[in-house]
């Protein structure tokens, strides 16, 4: 077998996997032989302001409290192992069986002085139970407290008070969520039925009392003491189940749910069945939990609502940033191994790979615009989503014009970059939150916040391609010189590119900012970051115009281009200061640094001495 076809054959291999990769994420789950999971997930609540699908509230649950979407925990037949739990069997577990969920390893806590607070003289970061943070309640809410009073105070939080408030939030989430589903007992469905019994005696028992007449006392008892039940469980809960008559009002959480009943005289069916379910789970039931969901989504079946919840949870289901993720890594691996063997083959398969990735990046960026209704950037995590895609499409466009995996190599590295970088952003609960109200206007996040990210999207490019210039300069002789006055004219094209978009938006934001707060311009922190991109980009072009750089220093002007556009993005939102802030984040900080490191180390590789740069170039 010659070479060639030995390439043809790789590079289709690989084609296939990618292939495999996004078509397996449409297939439909498995049917299994025990519980329904699949079909539970997709049952529609509402939690805060959005009605979404079980499956989203389990997984943003356990990443708000852990910081992942599974659950690591000791394999039974292996101690030293652990095994991956999905979010949907720990989920199970919290809403029907709390007392098994407080035994799991979810709290996540970073900070050393948390640790001290609650005994723990091991550092670094750890997760606990439920049940193990319990003897320490008084001690973390008395911290707690003095966070919340110096908050109200305006005074601000130190990092220590800032993790001990989230740490009592977590826990509050928790008893919050144990209670949502089904009433606490061994006998959920046993409860609520004993409750609708006594609707109508227990309420005309206290009519007899307050009209003087005989009362029956165990009637009144049970009635009273199941109200007060109900009452604390209205009070606390937090998830909707029973859906509103009009789509935007609120959904009636278990508590007061259950009280309707009085009114009406009996239990909501919606509630019988979620107590069904309770028992079944407690029971290892499988038949009676099928059976219970299925009547479910017969109760709950909205055709206003169902279309966003079944794609929601699908969505859940493709996962696709995280595929997209992998064939990111397998096409720039394609495309450097190009460089070196199969060059055509590879190359094509990079590009192929490419478009597979980008092709479920774009479906996640319009499944944000369809569920929310708002335009594609409405959060940080949303920004560095479509600045990822930007720079992806924009790596594309010049694969398809040069033809040499440098196209295909930048955009697969920033299109993988941005989907860690936004995974590894905080996360406040969920990654479809509605934006502030000032920025609830879609002609704004359409025209000024698209038009912003579009222009960091460049810069990425523009800094990409020109890291990629010097790492190969320094460290490789394929850099000829025609090659590296093709990439300086790539760079200057690219950020001409975002050049544009960065003043088009920068001015469009400055209107906004009138319209919202009564200024063109106020000098705020972020304000002043989009305006020095602009600077930068002005500044890039004019030495290059002027010729007063070499190229090498020009790709190192673009690659400080990248430290610019993480400030903008990140340094002024995370830092505490503004309108646009979003308050400290100790790791995010910490990232930028090292990102800044990194970009820096790439700068200096600009200034080495002639004797050691290694490219075919000739300066100009």
């Amino acid at each position: 077998m010659n070479k060639t076809m030995t390439g043809k054959i790789v590079a289709l291999l690989l084609i296939l996997i990618g292939a495999a990769i996004v078509v397996t994420g449409f297939l439909p789950p498995r049917a299994t032989a025990g519980f329904d999971l699949a079909a539970f997930g997709r049952l529609p609540v509402q939690y805060g302001t959005r009605v979404l699908p079980i499956n989203s509230l389990a997984r943003n649950t356990l990443r708000l409290l852990s910081g992942r979407t599974s659950l690591m925990v000791p394999n039974p037949d292996y101690p030293d192992k652990t095994d991956s739990l999905p979010a949907m069997q720990w989920f199970i577990a919290l809403a029907f069986r709390p007392e098994v969920a407080a035994r799991a390893p979810v709290f996540r806590i970073d900070n050393d002085e948390v640790l001290g607070l609650i005994g723990e003289k091991q550092k670094g970061s750890q997760r606990f139970s439920f049940a193990d943070l319990t003897p320490h309640f008084d001690d973390i809410e008395r911290a707690a407290d003095a966070a919340d009073k110096k908050q109200q105070d305006e005074v601000p939080l130190s990092l220590f008070e800032d993790e001990v408030a989230r740490l009592r939030r977590n826990l509050q989430l928790f008893q919050q969520m144990s209670m949502s589903f089904v009433p606490p007992g061994e006998t959920p469905a046993k409860d609520l039925t004993l409750w609708e019994s006594s609707l109508k005696s227990g309420a005309q028992a206290v009519l007899d009392k307050d009209a003087g007449k005989p009362v029956d006392e165990n009637a009144l008892n049970s009635f009273a003491l199941q109200f007060g039940l109900y009452k604390n469980i209205g009070d606390s809960a937090i998830v909707g189940l029973l859906p509103a008559a009009k789509i935007d009002d609120k959904w009636t959480n278990l508590g007061t749910g259950a009280l309707m009943g009085i009114k009406a005289g009996q239990l909501n069916p919606i509630l019988k069945h979620y107590g069904e379910i309770g028992e079944a789970v407690r029971k290892t039931d499988v038949q009676a939990f099928n059976t219970a969901v299925a009547a479910l989504q017969q109760e709950l079946a909205q055709p206003a609502s169902d279309a966003k919840v079944g794609f929601e949870a699908f969505m859940n289901q493709l996962e696709p940033y995280f595929r997209g993720a992998f064939l990111y890594v397998l096409a720039f691996l394609c495309a450097c191994i190009s460089w070196v063997a199969w060059g055509p083959e590879l190359r094509r398969t990079a590009l192929w790979l490419v478009v597979f990735a980008v092709a479920l990046q774009t479906l996640g960026l319009f499944a944000r615009v369809y569920l929310t209704g708002f335009g594609v950037v409405t959060s940080l995590y949303s920004a560095m989503l479509f600045n990822g895609w930007i720079a992806v499409m924009a790596g594309l466009i010049i694969e398809l014009w040069k033809k040499n995996s440098v196209g295909a190599a930048a955009a697969a590295f920033v299109g993988f970059s941005t989907l860690i970088v936004a995974n590894s952003l905080p996360f406040n609960g969920d990654d479809l939150e509605l934006p502030r109200a000032v920025l609830a206007t879609n002609f704004w996040l359409w025209t000024h916040v698209t038009s912003i990210n579009i222009g960091c999207g460049g810069m990425f490019v523009a800094g990409a391609l020109g890291a990629g210039y010097l790492i190969a300069g320094t460290f490789s002789k394929r850099l000829t010189t025609a090659r590296a006055r093709d990439l300086a004219r790539l760079v200057y094209g690219v950020t001409c590119f975002a050049t544009l978009f960065s003043f088009v938006g920068t001015m469009l934001g400055g209107i906004w900012a009138d319209h919202s707060w009564g200024r063109f311009w106020g000098w705020d922190p972020k304000e002043n970051g989009a305006l020095l991109i602009v600077l930068w980009c002005a500044i890039c072009l004019h030495a290059r115009w002027g010729k007063i750089c070499s190229e090498r220093t020009q790709m190192a002007l673009a690659v400080f281009g990248n430290m610019v556009t993480a400030w903008t993005l990140f340094g002024v939102n995370l830092l505490g200061v503004g309108l646009h802030s979003y308050g400290f984040m100790a790791g995010t900080f910490w990232a930028l640094i090292f990102f800044w490191l990194t970009q820096a180390a790439i700068i200096a590789l600009a200034f080495l001495p002639a004797r050691i740069w290694n490219a075919q170039t000739v300066e100009t």
